[in-house]
C-alpha cells in the first residue's frame, strides 16, 4: 500500500509540474501575441498616418502649382 501511494503521490506531483509548465508557457505565448498585435497595431497606423500626409502633401502641392499660375497671370 505505501508503495503504491508513494507512486500516486510522485504521479501527482509530474501532473502538477506539467500543468504549471503549461500555464506558464500559456501566459508568456499570450504576451507574445499581444505584443506582436501592438506592433501589428501600431504600423497600421503609422501607414494610415502617412497616407493622409501624402494626400496633404499632393493637395498642398497644387495648391501651390495654382498659386503660382494665377501670380503669373
Amino acid at each position: 500500500i505505501v508503495i503504491a501511494l508513494r507512486i500516486l503521490i510522485s504521479l501527482r506531483l509530474v501532473i502538477v509540474a506539467v500543468l504549471v509548465t503549461n500555464i506558464f508557457q500559456y501566459g508568456q505565448q499570450k504576451h507574445e501575441l499581444q505584443e506582436f498585435l501592438n506592433h501589428h497595431n501600431n504600423c497600421s497606423i503609422m501607414q494610415s498616418d502617412i497616407k493622409l500626409k501624402d494626400e496633404l502633401l499632393k493637395k498642398k502641392s497644387i495648391e501651390c502649382n495654382l498659386l503660382e499660375s494665377l501670380n503669373r497671370d
